[in-house]
């Protein structure tokens, strides 16, 4: 699967996923491959939100349902909040049914002196000797080494490999040697002279806002190192965003651009891509969201829509001020929400294992929906 283009992977198929989540709680992906003939599902994380009557718990959001486990591998043979586990099942309708549980470390206490590692990012930082590796609670003393980096890059959402032992606190990992992968570093801002653009097309892996104004502006941040990777340029009416190929991977976690413009007639996603609309008023909008984009907007007003949503992309205006009209298509893993006016009209095709959503009041609907997709009133029209 191509890092950069997402070729090779295809809406509905399996994957495997490894990663790290960071402070934020997202998930940072390290690496994506097909799974073809797996049916099962494997999380790594720390048990929170235990309820001990019903046998379920989360990890980072997932709600696991571990009432009939048939392998544990726990301290006292049940889990509790705080410990990092090991999870092996089979998901559906978002909830993860446990087969076996595994316990990687409980930060509720382990044996002072056994070997322990921490690989992942800096989730919680507050000196170099409190902060959490992938939720791990981590120390270091004046024997701690270090290579790729110092005690100084010590910081939120850096990545790293922590080996040591558990100390003799029982509650803590020491490091005897933390290793970085990518240390989060100086970012510079790159601004970019284009002007009278009506249309935006943002590709790869970028976080954008988009905002109406008088003034054309447009700003890409960046780490400095990934500065010349930067492709933004200016195709008639259309502003490009996006990377140059090139070898190697860029750090995703500051890949950021503003865009300012008087009129947004067409934006256009393509990637991982996530967009944020901020208080367009104006007649239309056309939206194409494709990939794993994510288009969102609780402050815009438009009168028609014309939007297709495809891929494992999600298009959210559920929060908008209400849509006169919309013609939409949502296929691949997509969902769609949208906030309709009083006796508006809502047109179009859901297909796939996707979803729309709408909120509207006497709304005429005229929408083909598939066998295992769904269409669907949350209620009336919002204000």
């Amino acid at each position: 699967i191509d890092p950069v283009t997402f070729a090779g992977l295809t809406a509905g198929s399996n994957v495997q996923i490894s990663g790290f989540r960071d402070a934020d709680g997202e998930v940072i992906a390290t690496r994506i491959e097909p799974d073809v003939a797996s049916t099962g599902v494997q999380i790594v994380g720390s048990v929170s939100g235990l309820d001990l009557a019903n046998l379920i718990f989360t990890i980072g959001g997932l709600t696991v349902d571990y009432g009939n486990v048939t392998s544990i591998d726990l301290p006292g043979g049940a889990p509790s909040d705080g410990m990092f586990v090991v999870v092996r099942g089979s998901l559906a309708s978002g909830i993860l049914t446990a087969d076996s549980l595994e316990a990687l470390f409980d930060a509720s206490g382990g044996t002072p002196g056994e070997r322990a590692q921490a690989q992942g990012v800096i989730t919680r930082f507050a000196s170099e000797t409190d902060f959490d590796v992938n939720g791990f609670p981590m120390t270091t003393d004046s024997s701690t080494t270090y290579a790729g980096g110092s005690a100084a890059n010590l910081q939120i959402n850096a990545e790293v490999t922590a080996d040591g032992e558990v100390a003799a606190s029982g509650d803590v990992i020491l490091a005897n040697e933390i290793t970085f992968g990518r240390i989060v570093g100086a970012t510079t801002t790159v601004s970019f002279d284009f002007s009278d653009f009506t249309e935006i097309n943002v590709r790869d892996v970028f976080n954008v806002t988009v905002s109406p104004s008088s003034e054309f502006l447009v700003e890409v941040t960046i780490d400095e190192e990934d500065a010349n990777r930067v492709d933004v340029t200016q195709s008639g009416p259309t502003l490009n965003i996006g990377l140059l190929p090139a070898s190697g991977d860029v750090n995703i976690q500051t890949l950021e651009a503003v865009v300012t413009l008087p009129v947004l007639e067409v934006i256009d996603l393509d990637g991982v891509v996530n967009v944020t609309l901020h208080d367009f008023i104006q007649t239309q909008l056309v939206a194409n969201v494709r990939g794993v984009g994510r288009l969102f907007s609780d402050s815009i007003m438009i009168g028609d829509l014309t939007a297709v949503v495809s891929g494992v992309s999600q298009l959210d205006f559920g929060n908008v001020r209400p849509l006169s009209t919309v013609s939409i298509d949502v296929s691949g893993v997509s969902a769609a929400t949208l906030n309709m006016a009083v006796g508006s009209s809502l047109t179009g095709f859901v297909t796939g294992v996707s979803s729309l959503n709408y909120y509207g009041t006497d709304v005429s609907v005229d929408v083909e929906v598939g066998s295992d997709s769904s269409l669907t009133k949350l209620g009336e029209t919002r204000p």
